[in-house]
């Protein structure tokens, strides 16, 4: 009866080493993936900026351009 224990007892901590390990894995996978994620954002992020300053600078560019027009003709 105390062997039915003993082995009973080694099967749960087993159980739990696997399911531990198991745990840890995920979470390393899962931090790398966040981090993957975040760096892409990040990339975007910053994509998204240089694209919007390049357009506020072409719509300054045109706004300008039709300015000096309008003046022009107009005089």
């Amino acid at each position: 009866m105390i062997q039915t224990y003993r082995q009973t007892g080694e099967r749960w901590k087993a159980a739990y080493s696997d399911l531990r390990t198991e745990f840890l894995t995920t979470a390393d996978d899962l931090k790398k993936q966040m981090a993957e994620l975040n760096e892409q954002f990040g990339n975007e992020r910053a994509a998204w900026k240089k694209e919007a300053a390049r357009s506020r600078t072409s719509n300054i560019l045109w706004i300008i351009v039709a300015g000096v027009a309008g003046y022009a003709v107009g005089r």
